[in-house]
């Protein structure tokens, strides 16, 4: 007789933080920057060295992205990583750093479709 909880559902399941790696960067892959950079790493520490993996971080896709100071997106960020202010410029560097010259795509948002030269330089070098 099954009791509640050895049912086949409760009985194989296992919890989030001991997948396998490379599980969990094919998910994160597929995240926006929004929640690999905010949501992710703050859940355990797996899933924070997890989403460290430049795999995570090949698609840098910045055109969701609202990077005005009271944006719920700046507030999460600067506060998660103890900031004062966010500036599109210093989040494509972070963004590019953590790709650690995986990056295979990057996509500006329209208002920032002439980003700086020192920015594509930075890019370029990465």
């Amino acid at each position: 007789m099954l009791r509640q909880d050895d049912s086949p559902d409760t009985a194989d399941a296992r919890p989030w933080d001991e997948m396998q790696a490379d599980c969990l960067i094919n998910i994160f892959r597929r995240l926006g920057l929004d929640d690999l950079s905010v949501a992710v790493p703050f859940v355990c520490k797996y899933w924070w060295r997890a989403s460290l993996d430049p795999g995570c971080w090949r698609r840098l896709d910045f055109r969701s992205l609202d990077f005005m100071p009271w944006s719920h997106f700046c507030r999460s960020f600067t506060s998660r990583y103890h900031l004062k202010t966010l500036s599109f410029s210093r989040f494509m560097r972070f963004a590019v750093d953590r790709s650690r010259g995986a990056a295979e795509e990057l996509a500006f948002p329209l208002i920032f479709a002439a980003p700086s030269i020192q920015d594509l330089s930075y890019v370029s070098i990465k």
